[in-house]
């Protein structure tokens, strides 16, 4: 490549490799390149045949060593890996040249992450529940089906942080894990002192998003089977929600959800119809519920081919003794069109936004007075 290298281990599947006398950095690109041809190729180890996934950060400076621009050896091995880190946001597998925007985003997330640490030690999360009623066929509706579970942050100066701009560092920073241990046990809470106020105007069933971290954990389905004894919450009023690409992945998380299951608690697959399966899998999937996207339920009343695929899904959700969640709902032409292809439950700002927990209390019974 024009020049001597050097390669070394810094981690436990990290690397650098560090050349000099490169003239352009689609120099160093094309080496990028080549090494991820090579690591893709199957290797043969013991007997088995291995193939490599990597994510590669390109760093290039054109400055020489002493003159105004020579970039420091720690900034430049920093950089790369903000690079690296970028790459596998893109989806891994591919590399990412470096710039300088890059290490402001990501100056931005490690604010974002030490505030969000900040956050769960002082208890700035709170969890608002969105209703999910029953769509009868006859027409009437049934306000106490459900509510679903969604956390927020109530920052001090900041104020209402959208869950677009913290769950995403979540994931990447490993705080998803506490943030939906924390949601579970809330809700869960919130829904026994429901009915204690409520009696049987009660919201039925209390729905909870999972993670790919909390999948991950060996013992998590033990975390859940305690949190329900803490709470003295029924497991057949629980619904814990995977999105429908999350559900179709390794034999790990089809284990854990089948656990999941056999402690009576019900599973249903998210906005599905925007992930990897599709309805000739959907029997695989060890789910009570196909929550239908809002995707699709925003053109249920005016697009002949969304109101299709809608009936598919339900019909084939039906025929496997599965329940149907149309998600999204804003209008009135929308309600009645997913009422009329049958979907069992709607959800959406048509009904309610989400609401805090004593809101929703209010809510549900001026429904049942009017």
């Amino acid at each position: 490549m024009g020049g001597a290298g050097l390669v070394a281990r810094v981690g436990g599947d990290e690397f650098i490799v560090l050349l000099g006398g490169l003239r352009h950095p689609e120099e160093a690109e094309r080496l990028a390149l080549r090494l991820l041809d090579a690591l893709a190729r199957p290797h043969d180890v013991d007997g088995h045949q291995l193939a490599c996934r990597a994510s590669i950060g390109v760093f290039w400076s054109g400055a020489t060593a002493g003159s105004a621009a020579a970039v420091d050896a720690d900034e430049a091995i920093r950089d790369a890996g903000i690079a690296m880190l970028e790459a596998k946001r893109a989806g891994g597998a591919r590399h990412v040249l470096f710039e300088a925007a890059m290490r402001e985003r990501a100056a931005r997330r490690a604010d974002i992450e030490a505030q969000l640490r900040l956050a769960l030690r002082e208890e700035q999360l709170f969890v608002m529940y969105q209703p999910v009623v029953g769509l009868d066929p006859a027409g009437t509706t049934d306000h106490a089906a459900g509510v679903e579970a969604l956390v927020r942050w109530q920052h001090p100066t900041r104020g209402l942080v959208p869950p677009f701009d913290f769950i995403g560092v979540a994931e990447e920073c490993g705080l998803i894990d506490q943030i939906g241990d924390f949601v579970l046990e809330r809700a869960c809470r919130d829904f026994m002192a429901w009915r204690g106020q409520l009696g049987v105007s009660a919201p039925r069933l209390i729905a909870v998003n999972l993670s790919r971290a909390q999948l991950a954990q060996a013992d998590w389905t033990a975390k859940v089977a305690a949190i329900l004894e803490r709470t003295g919450m029924p497991a057949a009023s629980l619904q814990l929600e995977v999105t429908e690409s999350l559900a179709a992945q390794d034999e790990q998380i089809q284990t854990r959800l089948h656990e999941l299951k056999a402690l009576g608690i019900k599973l249903a697959l998210d906005d599905f119809g925007t992930g990897y399966s599709s309805l000739s899998s959907l029997h695989l999937l060890p789910v009570d519920t196909v929550k239908i996207d809002r995707s699709f339920v925003c053109q249920a009343d005016t697009s002949h081919h969304h109101r299709v695929l809608i009936e598919a899904t339900v019909k084939v959700a039906q025929s496997l003794g599965m329940n149907t969640v149309a998600e999204g709902i804003e209008t009135a032409g929308q309600a009645e069109a997913v009422r009329a292809l049958r979907c069992a439950k709607g959800q959406g700002y048509f009904y309610s936004r989400p609401l805090v927990s004593s809101a929703l209390v209010d809510w549900l019974e001026q429904v049942r007075a009017g």
